[in-house]
This record gives structure tokens, C-alpha cells and sequence, in this order.
């Protein structure tokens, strides 16, 4: 006998925190992340 389906639920779940409410903005990383043009590939060889 299988499983029932589980209908996904488009409810954000109360006791997950999303990644943008864990991560702190003014982190070196996250800072020099948002200085990187990551649109355009940099592969030079």
C-alpha cells in the first residue's frame, strides 16, 4: 500500500525561520557578498 500524497502547503511554517531572519546583515560576509557583481561570470585563465 503506498503513502497518501502530502499536498505542500504555500503557509510558511511558524517554527522554521526563514534564511533571511538568520542571517545578520552587517556580518564581513554578508557585506562583502553584496559587493560581488554575480551576474557575470569571472572565469579568466
Amino acid at each position: 500500500m503506498k503513502p497518501k500524497p502530502t499536498e505542500i502547503s504555500p503557509q510558511r511554517d511558524a517554527f522554521l525561520p526563514e534564511l533571511a531572519d538568520i542571517i545578520n546583515t552587517r556580518h564581513e560576509l554578508v557585506q562583502l557578498a553584496e559587493t560581488i557583481d554575480w551576474e557575470q561570470p569571472t572565469l579568466s585563465t
